[in-house]
């Protein structure tokens, strides 16, 4: 899979997994905060807001983001221990290449 389509899936995931969690409206707002195109260029820095804003609650927002952006991308996720966002990004980018 070629990057670009990569990036969009995460972008995609971001917006979804916010939405999911957070209601639409509370999305967007965090949107406004951050940025999802952060997420594409330092995935490590996006994490690191997220948890500024929600403190440990951003674990439960990383979840599903990873979820989401695995189902983008047609691969089965799979919740794993001591995981995080950045960990899982790298994941689904080796396994859909």
């Amino acid at each position: 899979m070629q990057s670009i389509e990569f990036y969009a899936a995460l972008t995609r995931a971001v917006r979804e997994g916010l939405a999911q969690v957070l209601g639409s409206e509370t999305a967007r707002a965090v949107d406004f905060y951050i940025d999802p195109s952060i997420a594409v260029r330092d995935i490590s820095k996006y994490t690191n807001m997220l948890e500024k804003i929600f403190g440990e609650g951003s674990r439960i927002l990383e979840t599903k983001i990873a979820e989401r952006l695995f189902a983008n991308l047609n691969l089965t996720f799979v919740k794993k221990d001591g995981y995080r966002l950045p960990n899982y990004v790298e994941e689904a980018k080796s396994r859909s290449s």
